[in-house]
């Protein structure tokens, strides 16, 4: 407790002007929970590591992890006094010392990215586990009108490209019917297969490609510039935007290669950048439930297939992060998977499959999933990056059992050879 004997969580919550309903829908705990929390209870691990997530994430008041109740006094054979709290509770200090990290150059940033001292412009909304239990996606059929001046926008860039096509102009973007996303939930959580674990629930509509065009890849325009900065990104999507979600697969081969695309400049979104193994956008109808909502999974299975012309099963693809990248608005889901085939069983496929969209990538690069592998050539390459990409390339290595601290350790040994 504070010296008024007002509890520290209380505190930081009054300062945010939240209640304590405010605060459960935030931290997904329930009000009763807050309620005991504040009360002075102890604190157990899924508690600590939800207040810890949030308030590093988007508020930068710091702590003491002690008062927040990570301590408690033991009565036991007429001997009062404290005692550490168990081994889970122990983890749950770890993590709540992370409070204490906020400013430091090394440590992923509560809004941007940061490896081993160098910022990637993209903002990591949730890591977990997402596969198709915990994953929930939803429709909504209405048509989101566009504010007048977009609307003016997207009929002159209509007109504009179908005299393009008139005069036989061969490199045009097709309209694409897409998905827009509405509205995410990152802090909902259910009970599965016996455990409480976390749950994305995503809400989409109906959009397409242009309006993306005249929205969210209208970076510089003023009045997109407007609409983008009175958004509150992390909070929820854009809603003039066309917002699509992006779908991005880190392949990991049989003999321990992560597989890398150098984009065709051919391809609208990231042409001549360095991508991850695959990126796809959610398409209507053909990543379609039946419910009208969107598959991410499905879309993830004819990316692989249409890109490089790996055949992917339905329990191969779990996602790790859900993002945005704050110049675009858009949003991303990314997987890391491990994939039976070789690094020169790929390199045959790409040779003599020809996969449908082999065209959206102008070559595939190939180096070893380690920290020093992938951050020598990270870094040697870094404006070249679309930035969820690298950020899906870092990520990986996480996904795979590597540590921060390793990871950093390595992006800052090649950061300062290279500075020298």
């Amino acid at each position: 407790m504070s010296e008024t004997g007002t509890h520290p969580l209380k505190l930081a919550r009054d300062d945010l002007d939240f209640t304590q309903e405010d605060l459960a829908v935030a931290t997904g705990l329930s009000t009763k929970t807050v309620k005991r929390a504040e009360q002075g209870e102890p604190l157990d691990q899924y508690t600590i590591s939800r207040i810890c997530d949030y308030f590093s994430e988007h508020y930068h008041r710091r702590i003491d992890q002690k008062e927040l109740g990570l301590r408690k006094r033991h009565r036991k054979n007429g001997e009062d006094g404290r005692k550490e709290a168990p081994e889970a509770v122990q983890v749950a200090k770890r993590q709540l010392s992370n409070l204490e990290k906020i400013e430091d150059d090394t440590a992923f940033s509560p809004e941007i990215l940061r490896v081993g001292g160098l910022a990637i412009n993209l903002i990591i909304l949730a890591r977990g586990r997402y596969g198709p239990k915990e994953m929930h996606c939803f429709y909504d059929g209405a048509t989101v009108q566009l504010p007048p001046e977009f609307e003016s926008m997207k009929k002159a860039l209509m007109s504009d490209l179908e005299m393009r096509k008139a005069n036989g102009e061969t490199k045009l973007p097709y309209n694409s019917q897409t998905y827009k996303l509405k509205e995410f939930s990152t802090g909902y959580r259910e009970i599965i297969d016996g455990k409480e674990v976390p749950v994305l629930r995503l809400k989409f509509g109906p959009t397409d490609y242009v309006t993306q065009m005249v929205t969210d890849l209208n970076i510089g325009n003023p009045i997109r510039e407007r609409y983008a900065k009175a958004a509150c990104i992390t909070e929820h999507p854009v809603p003039e935007f066309a917002t699509l979600l992006g779908i991005n697969l880190n392949f990991i081969t049989k003999d321990g290669y992560l597989l890398l695309t150098e984009r065709s400049s051919q391809a609208f979104v990231a042409g001549g950048r360095l991508h991850t193994s695959v990126g796809e956008n959610l398409l209507r109808p053909l990543d379609t439930r039946q419910s009208g909502a969107p598959d991410p999974f499905r879309c993830a299975l004819r990316g692989a297939q249409e890109e490089l012309g790996v055949t992917l099963h339905d329990e191969d693809v779990v996602f790790s992060t859900f993002t945005v990248m704050p110049d675009s608005c858009q949003y991303s889901l990314i997987s890391t998977i491990q994939i039976q085939r070789t690094r020169a069983e790929i390199e045959d496929l790409w040779r003599f499959a020809v996969p449908s969209d082999k065209w959206e990538s102008r070559r595939l690069l190939f180096y070893p999933h380690h920290p020093d592998s992938i951050a020598q050539f990270a870094v040697s390459t870094w404006d070249r990056w679309f930035n969820v990409a690298l950020a899906a390339v870092v990520l990986s290595l996480l996904d795979v059992g590597y540590s921060k601290e390793q990871i950093d350790a390595a992006f800052l040994h090649v950061g300062s050879r290279i500075s020298r």
